[in-house]
């Protein structure tokens, strides 16, 4: 009787010894499971070189990037033109927005003449519900080409304030800009445009209005 007993219980210690270790093994194999989905996942990530290569503008050509967390604008110089491109991060990477561009003598004829080449353009950001206004989100870059070297400082009068640009620092002609992430569309161009000299005096001004 005491050998039937002492079987039964080892057969009910290995009963349950069998059930946790087979337990053991399918929390296993889910953990195995999803680090591989989010592995695979990280893995399609498509990175800000592989949008520049999407672009077709040679990775070479760019030489000054404006970059957050999910939108950049990169400017670049490319078979005679100076151009903008924008990209934006969505949930499987960033991509390229297209952009604009001229042609490298009419930004300089247009600097000469106003002081400053001016361009500005607003888009919406990301993917939203285009049927509600509500909920689209636009970004405004407001740039120009800048063939002054004594200019050292930009300062852009919008609307709604005042804005100190950056000018860029890459081997390419220098720009100046301006990344305004707003939940309005900008129309109106700005105000004035002064560039200003390193001891503070006005070098040039120009009224982008006036040229409408």
């Amino acid at each position: 009787m005491k050998i039937k007993i002492e079987a039964r219980e080892r057969w009910r210690k290995g009963l349950v010894g069998g059930f946790l270790l087979l337990l053991l093994a399918f929390i296993l194999l889910l953990t195995g499971c999803g680090g591989g989905l989010e592995t695979e996942s990280l893995e399609h990530q498509k990175t800000f070189d592989e949008a520049i290569e999407e672009s077709d503008i040679p990775k070479s050509d760019f030489y000054e990037t404006y970059q957050s967390v999910d939108f950049a604008v990169s400017f670049y110089q490319s078979n005679g033109e100076l151009g903008m491109a924008k990209f934006e991060k969505e949930e499987d990477g960033w991509h390229y927005r297209g952009g604009s561009s001229a042609k490298e003598e009419d930004a300089r004829e247009s600097a000469e003449q106003g002081g400053f080449g001016y361009f500005q353009t607003s888009s919406v950001k990301g993917t939203v519900d285009l049927s509600s206004e509500e909920k689209r989100v636009y970004v405004t870059v407001v740039y120009g080409s800048l063939f002054d070297d004594e200019i050292s400082r930009v300062s852009v009068q919008m609307e709604e304030g005042n804005y100190e640009a950056t000018i860029s620092k890459g081997d390419g002609p220098r720009v100046w800009y301006v990344v305004l992430d707003h939940r309005e569309k900008m129309d109106q161009p700005a105000k004035r445009v002064i560039g200003y000299r390193a001891d503070g005096s006005i070098a040039a001004e120009s009224d982008p209005r006036a040229a409408e």
